[in-house]
């Protein structure tokens, strides 16, 4: 189960690399960092189980890459991340396909990430019967 593959989109590398540590901290070890857009998108092939995308990024949007994934891929679980408690970007992102929304420094608890995790894990074996 701590194998899941996670993507983690973020152009803050503090942020991101405490992030980062959080989720490994957790006991999940194939956690990949993307600093940009262009860069998560060339590996989403891979199809990780989880990607955590930015909702500011330098390069665009971190909606129109969830648009871009759900698109292609609608069986990865997305949590958009921001730093803004904003109802029409938290109702963008769950109507763009987002599994759920987590705000900087107040959701992003190790507690939390465990809970959003284990939902998306439990959503996708509900749905599919595995992850």
């Amino acid at each position: 189960m701590k194998n899941l593959k996670i993507f983690i989109l973020e152009d803050n590398l503090f942020y991101a690399n405490l992030f980062m540590a959080r989720v490994e901290e957790m006991g999940y070890e194939n956690v990949q960092l993307f600093s940009a857009s262009e860069e998560l998108l060339k590996e989403i092939h891979q199809q990780p189980s989880i990607v955590f995308l930015d909702h500011n990024l330098p390069d665009g949007k971190g909606l129109d890459v969830l648009k871009e994934i759900k698109s292609t891929y609608p069986d990865v679980n997305c949590i958009m991340l921001s730093g803004q408690a904003i109802i029409g970007i938290v109702v963008d992102s769950y109507k763009y396909g987002a599994f759920d929304y987590l705000l900087k420094g107040v959701d992003d608890s190790p507690n939390e990430l465990e809970r959003v995790i284990n939902d998306c894990i439990n959503y996708t074996r509900a749905e599919h019967g595995n992850l």
